[in-house]
């Protein structure tokens, strides 16, 4: 899927915060690996800025950076992240729905005034 395309589309939408995240790192050889690399530096270049030419926020939850596991390629073989070599654990799935959680929570909340 294009991430540009998404991301318009949600604009148009009317959604004004959009979250995407980047790759992850699996077992699928060398030609996979480059791919994800060169995917994740695009997105972390160019999703927050065509959010802002649209007038929308654009949060990128970028789980081989936040957690690091998951972006060296002989972590795969770690039973801990990851089931097969390329999708993650139940455990490495408990992990990166805590950082999109954090991502949520930290853009919704610095948005919300709540007075007590």
């Amino acid at each position: 899927a294009n991430y540009q395309i998404m991301i318009t589309s949600a604009a148009q939408f009317g959604l004004r915060d959009i979250f995407v995240g980047t790759v992850i790192c699996r077992n699928d050889g060398q030609t996979f690996e480059d791919r994800r690399v060169a995917f994740n530096a695009l997105v972390r270049n160019n999703a927050p800025a065509l959010g802002a030419s649209l007038g929308v926020n654009v949060t990128v939850v970028d789980i081989p950076v936040l957690l690091p596991q998951y972006n060296v390629t002989t972590s795969t073989a770690n039973t801990t992240y990851y089931v097969d070599g390329i999708h993650p654990s139940r455990q490495g799935y408990s992990l990166i729905n805590n950082e999109w959680a954090k991502a949520v929570q930290t853009q919704w909340y610095k948005e919300t005034s709540i007075g007590f």
